[in-house]
Parts: structure tokens; sequence; C-alpha cells
């Protein structure tokens, strides 16, 4: 992230002594507002709703106009609508399992962590 050739990236971290968690985020700014998108969270369980708290303060600060992460449920950021946000349609995605058993498996969404930045999207 520090030495990507045209996008700046910025970094919230929650320190918790043997705890900690890290947002990763990069801003744009369209002609009417900015948009924080969170790439990366990565850190304890036990503190990422926390670091939530934390990520949409910083945006207030900053004036960022929207905040967007894609869904991921071992971060639990189905429960985010309690913080006003809202879901958006689902990206499409294609996955080919060429090992045959694990075909169950990745057909169920739930079983798959995304973040923005495993696609050109963002």
């Amino acid at each position: 992230y520090l030495q990507h050739p045209s996008r700046q990236y910025g970094m919230i971290f929650l320190d918790r002594g043997s705890q900690s968690a890290a947002a990763i985020f990069t801003i744009n700014q369209t002609s009417y507002y900015k948009e924080m998108f969170l790439v990366e969270m990565i850190g304890h369980p036990g503190t990422i709703q926390d670091l939530f708290k934390l990520t949409i303060s910083y945006a207030r600060e900053k004036e960022i106009g929207l905040i967007a992460l894609m869904q991921n449920f071992s971060l639990k950021t189905g429960t985010l609508w309690k913080k006003g946000f809202i879901k958006k349609s689902m990206k499409n995605m294609v996955v080919l399992p060429l090992d045959k058993e694990l075909e169950p498996f990745v057909k169920n969404y739930e079983n798959w962590d995304i973040f923005p930045s495993l696609h050109d999207s963002v």
C-alpha cells in the first residue's frame, strides 16, 4: 500500500495492549463528496466492532460523505446496519473449484471473506 503508484492509502490503528486491529483505506473525491473505501480490516476479532466505531469517527472528522466496504462475515459486517450502513447489491464473482470436493464449500457465500483490495473495482 505504501508504494502504490497511483493511489494513497491511510491506516486507522486500534491498540488494546495484546489485542489490536487496523483498517486500511483509500479516499476518493467525487464531484460532490469524499468516499472512503475500507480495503482491509485486520486484527483481533474482539476489537473489530470498536475499530468500526473509530473509523466512523475518523471519517466524520475528515468530512467523508460515505464509507464503503465489502460484506465480510468473519468481521460481522452484517451488524453494521445498526450503525447506519446500508447494504448495496453484491458484486459478481466467478470461482472455478478445480477440486470437486470443494464445490459445495465455494458455492456458499458465507464461507468467503472478501475485501475490496482483492479486485479492481476500488
